[in-house]
């Protein structure tokens, strides 16, 4: 009953590491995307990913599985 987890886990890391590597992945495919779609187009298909593969984890792994889901944001 709490399905704002699907948005929120998007926003969680595992680590420091899990983090700087995020937050390198966007900025390199995140700039060239932006200048290709434009702003409000990129937060668009940011947010359909994150909420998309936030449902694919819940699908795939056992409830009791706690997952992180920022990569699954930046892979879409």
């Amino acid at each position: 009953g709490q399905w704002y987890r699907v948005l929120v886990s998007t926003f969680l890391h595992g680590d420091p590491i899990h983090l700087v590597c995020n937050l390198v992945a966007l900025w390199m495919a995140g700039t060239v995307l932006e200048s290709l779609v434009g702003r409000a187009w990129f937060f668009a298909i940011y947010f359909v990913s994150a909420v998309a593969g936030s449902a694919a984890s819940l699908l795939w792994h056992e409830p009791s599985v706690v997952g992180v889901g920022a990569s699954g944001a930046i892979m879409g």
